[in-house]
């Protein structure tokens, strides 16, 4: 949770999980509610950047009954397919076929292999290892060695981890594989730095959730609440969910960040119109 301050610094209020919002019926601001306890501060506006799920549960007041029921309507990926749930941060080449290992690490964005289920009769259910190449395409992360830090976590137990072996240089590729169990990690990945969670990040692809998308401009502001993030904005992506923020900035009096571009300040515009906003 963060929040600005009257002279646009930031606070940044960390294992604090809001639990509720409601408003002061006196000040007519809000109050948030969160585990550690009520924040001692109220406010004009409540944007929530966050999945679907804790922001239906944060609008308990009845009067909301509009925005739980879109909010609740969104089904998310990890609801039925775990296989995004945690990646392992790593610079492990290893991982590849040593005959495409090469070309994969300067050419490629992603590495996935399929294979059946172990233990499993269904002739139609697989498994997908899905291994994200970092490197390939963002060539600035290459200048950095804080990896595993911010929103990861740094991974204990890992028998193959040693200090040496893990030190990450700017000639280690950056790589994120997803679809290993912890143990399936501990003996395919031989420097496993940390992990990312994805849960509850992706909505499914499905035209009831492009619908609910849609309906969000009903809600979108109603009452000074606002909602950005993935399920915001029709179809999932990760431009369009980034937008989604700025739009919202936009409507609490930001300026729009580059207008220089005409061709993408008229894309935006659309996205607004989208969004209802």
């Amino acid at each position: 949770m963060t929040i600005r301050n009257e002279v646009w610094g930031f606070k940044r209020y960390n294992n604090h999980k809001v639990v509720e919002i409601y408003r002061n019926p006196i000040t007519k601001k809000y109050v948030i509610m969160t585990t550690n306890g009520k924040v001692n501060e109220e406010f004009d506006t409540i944007v929530f950047a966050s999945n679907s799920k804790n922001a239906a549960n944060a609008v308990k007041n009845q009067d909301y009954m509009l925005q739980k029921t879109i909010l609740n309507g969104f089904r998310y990926t990890s609801e039925t397919d775990r296989s995004f749930e945690i990646g392992y941060i790593h610079s492990d080449p290893s991982v590849f076929p040593a005959v495409h290992r090469k070309d994969l690490l300067k050419k490629f964005a992603n590495y996935i292999e399929v294979c059946k289920n172990k233990g499993n009769d269904d002739q139609n259910n697989f498994k997908y290892v899905n291994t994200f190449i970092i490197s390939s395409w963002w060539p600035a992360i290459n200048n950095t060695t804080n990896v595993g830090s911010g929103s990861t976590k740094h991974l204990e137990g890992n028998k193959n981890n040693n200090k040496n072996e893990n030190a990450i240089t700017s000639s280690s590729p950056r790589l994120v594989t997803y679809g290993l169990s912890e143990a399936e990690s501990l003996t395919k990945i031989k420097n496993v730095v940390g992990t990312v969670e994805n849960k509850w990040n992706h909505p499914h692809m499905s035209f009831s959730g492009l619908m609910l998308s849609m309906l969000m401009r009903f809600i979108q502001g109603k009452d000074d609440i606002y909602y950005c993030g993935s399920y915001a904005t029709p179809a999932n992506g990760h431009d369009l969910s980034l937008c989604s923020g700025i739009c919202i900035a936009m409507a609490m009096g930001a300026n729009y960040p580059f207008p220089e571009n005409k061709d993408a300040y008229n894309d935006f515009l659309r996205l607004r119109r989208i969004m209802g906003i």
